[in-house]
């Protein structure tokens, strides 16, 4: 519980401080008196391609995931601001072992699946920079923390191409293999989209890649990587539409 409380703390914490070097600084923010100046609604997908031993990395496949949350921004002024996104993610992996089964005759083509997927609550702090003089394209960077509270386990064997076996598990870490924190760095890249409207919208790539091992000992190494596209959708103030001229 500690840690869902101190990241929005943190969040506050670093308005304030920042908001009063601002004020010391650089031009005046857009919204003096609002801690949050934007909430949006994100949605996106992810490729997740985490990275363990040699022998992990040769039968690692991609593995697509979708993405969903809220996204929390505090304006400083017209070219920097800070955001917290509040994520629920899947990751994991996807291993594809294909071998010779002896057990036929002729031997036969197997192919074996063992798809894992991590639920993640991740939340994020970047601080995003905007490069243009339109304020539409922006870079941003900053850490991510995870929480771990559930995983889901799929196995497929594949004879000549026909599925002779499948079995699945849903649980709490059924077998205790997998930390329940992971800590990393983003690094993304984003472009306001412009509409006719009061809803606005961001489409943004991010690269998110982990710190730590999240695998216990008695298993490989593993770390946490994915890429992701995501949108954002939020209700425009009327200070943006008067700027936008809609």
């Amino acid at each position: 519980m500690k840690n869902y409380i101190c990241v929005p703390m943190l969040f506050l914490v670093l308005c304030v401080e920042a908001q009063n070097i601002s004020n010391d600084s650089f031009s005046p923010p857009a919204f003096k008196t609002r801690i949050i100046t934007r909430v949006e609604v994100i949605g996106g997908t992810s490729i997740i391609m985490p990275h363990g031993t040699e022998s992990f990395n040769e039968i690692r496949v991609p593995k697509w995931e979708l993405v969903g949350g809220v996204g929390l921004r505090h304006t400083f002024n017209s070219w920097l601001n800070l955001g917290l996104n509040i994520l629920y993610e899947d990751k994991g992996y996807r291993l594809e072992i294909n071998q010779k089964n002896e057990d036929y005759t002729p031997p036969a083509d197997q192919k074996g699946i063992i798809d894992i997927t991590f639920n993640y609550v991740t939340a994020s702090l970047l601080l995003r920079y905007v490069v243009d003089k339109r304020n539409r394209l922006y870079i941003g960077t900053g850490p991510y923390y995870g929480y771990l509270f559930s995983e889901k386990i799929l196995t497929k064997i594949y004879i000549n191409g026909s599925l002779v076996s499948k079995s699945t598990y849903k649980g709490a870490s059924p077998y205790d293999n997998y930390k329940k924190h992971d800590i990393g760095a983003t690094a993304m890249i984003g472009y306001e989209i412009k509409l006719k409207s009061r809803v606005g919208c961001n489409v943004q790539l991010m690269y998110n890649l982990g710190l730590m091992n999240v695998a216990l000992p008695n298993i490989t190494s593993m770390t946490n990587t994915t890429y992701a596209l995501h949108f954002g959708f939020y209700l425009k103030n009327g200070s943006e539409i008067r700027k936008n001229g809609h």
